[in-house]
């Protein structure tokens, strides 16, 4: 019969070399999700714009580490829009302008599409 130790998750958490793997994974996600954000900011839909102002896209990737957990975060004015896209609303409704559809920035980085 196994033996289930009470701190064995904790344990196997925080050991160094587990740490180590999950940081380098971190790093990976990190560096796809910048690359697409880049490839994101040229896409046809800001390609129209009429001057530089207009392609402003002030969206940045993070990443960072806490205790046993590493995050790769997406800050941009309405990230969660950016990343999943959204229906369109009373804001669209009578313009020309679509509501932007999703761009899965950080989605794609994390399942390696």
């Amino acid at each position: 019969m196994a033996t289930v130790y009470a701190n064995a998750n904790e344990a196997a958490a925080r050991h160094v070399e587990t740490h180590a793997a999950v940081a380098r994974h971190n790093e990976k996600v990190t560096a796809a999700a910048k690359a697409n954000l880049a490839a994101t900011k040229h896409t046809p839909r800001l390609a129209e714009a009429k001057d530089s102002a207009d392609i402003y896209f002030p969206a940045e990737i993070e990443s960072s580490e806490h205790d046993v957990d590493c995050f790769t975060t997406l800050h941009a004015p309405d990230a969660m829009a950016l990343e999943f896209g959204h229906a369109p609303s009373g804001y669209f409704k009578g313009t020309k302008t679509r509501p932007p559809a999703g761009t899965y920035i950080l989605t794609r980085a994390a399942f390696g599409e």
